[in-house]
């Protein structure tokens, strides 16, 4: 029978799949950096990659301990999906999307699909917000505090997967807010830059949006720029291009450029800020005071955004033309390495602090 295994304990096992993460002993199924990438089952999201390696019947599947560091609606999918193989894949489609809306914010073209996927992952929500803490509020202690969770949903979510109406009072809040502001979206979304050009979408809207919605159709997209009423912006590079997918990516550009360059322009009193490439989600936007990871994972609309002096045309434009000229002569591909990042943002220095 299987367990699961808290993440400081794998290595006094043989036995032990390791999905979301990396563990060095442990078969990984996980679309980390660094973990290691079986070509035959690959996929965008750690529970595709679990789903792919359960359909395949891969014998290593058969372990008796699962572990994770961390606890995500990605990671806990696919952990789910290894305790429940058969019900996974019956569901395999369902369970697929829902994984893409928790990791990737993003919703397929299939929207009945899309909508009881986002009733599973509402629901999740829901649970790990009244019975537990926010994502990165103990980042710290992660690997040990999430082993609580793992427990009470792998105990509580079957009978949730599999009568869901039955349990709407706990998704029906967050999910009438999505259909919400998924239509502020489908009202207010503008140009939408492609593999071809930038990867980058562009979303206008009056006021900031759940995640859910604002990055919904930019599967195509690297990075999502959001203009917002009273000169309001914010630029983030997707989770999606932090982790090793099947798709083609730009490689992320160092935001501090750019910021440099906004700062010459911003008269209203603050500074223009931005993670460094290698975070989860890096965010350019202008600050008072550092957000946390927690605020910054948190949806928009959960956190201040501040009005700047420059105005919104010029705001998009000087944020196209950067990135134009950042990616000049650079082809889209599968796979960046961080070494590979570092050398083209030394490179484009010169170029790109004189822009």
């Amino acid at each position: 029978m299987k367990k699961f295994l808290p993440f400081a304990q794998k290595d006094y096992h043989r036995d032990v799949i390791a999905v979301d993460c990396y563990a060095k002993n442990a078969f990984n199924l996980s679309h980390w950096r660094g973990a290691p990438k079986i070509a035959a089952i690959h996929d965008d999201t750690s529970a595709q990659i679990t789903l792919h390696a359960i359909e395949n019947k891969l014998p290593e599947i058969e372990a008796d301990y699962v572990t994770c560091n961390h606890f995500d609606i990605d990671g806990f999918l696919g952990i789910w999906s290894v305790f429940n193989p058969e019900l996974a894949l019956e569901n395999r489609e369902l369970i697929a999307e829902a994984a893409l809306i928790g990791d990737f914010r993003e919703l397929s073209d299939d929207k009945n699909l899309a909508l009881e996927a986002l009733k599973l992952v509402c629901t999740i929500n829901y649970l790990e917000q009244h019975h537990f803490y926010a994502p990165f509020a103990f980042k710290t202690r992660e690997a040990q505090t999430c082993i609580e969770k793992f427990d009470y949903f792998l105990t509580h979510f079957s009978e949730r997967f599999t009568n869901i109406q039955q349990y709407q009072k706990e998704w029906e809040k967050e999910f009438n807010l999505i259909i919400k502001h998924l239509e502020m979206f489908d009202q207010n979304c503008s140009n939408v830059y492609t593999e071809n050009d930038l990867r980058l979408q562009i979303v206008e809207t009056e006021t900031p949006l759940h995640y859910y919605a604002l990055f919904a159709g930019s599967r195509e997209c690297d990075m999502v720029l959001s203009l917002y009423n009273n000169n309001r912006y914010e630029l983030e590079c997707k989770y999606a291009t932090w982790v090793d997918t099947n798709r083609n990516s730009y490689p992320r550009i160092d935001l501090n450029f750019l910021a440099a360059k906004l700062n010459t322009m911003e008269r209203s009193g603050l500074k223009w800020k931005a993670d460094h490439f290698t975070d989860t989600g890096p965010i350019l936007r202008l600050e008072k005071e550092k957000l946390t990871k927690e605020i910054r994972f948190d949806h928009p609309m959960n956190r201040p955004i501040y009005a700047s002096s420059i105005k919104p045309d010029l705001f998009q434009r000087v944020v196209v033309d950067f990135f134009r000229k950042a990616y000049s002569g650079i082809t889209a591909k599968k796979w960046w390495s961080w070494q590979e990042i570092e050398q083209i943002n030394s490179d484009l220095q010169p170029t790109l602090d004189s822009h």
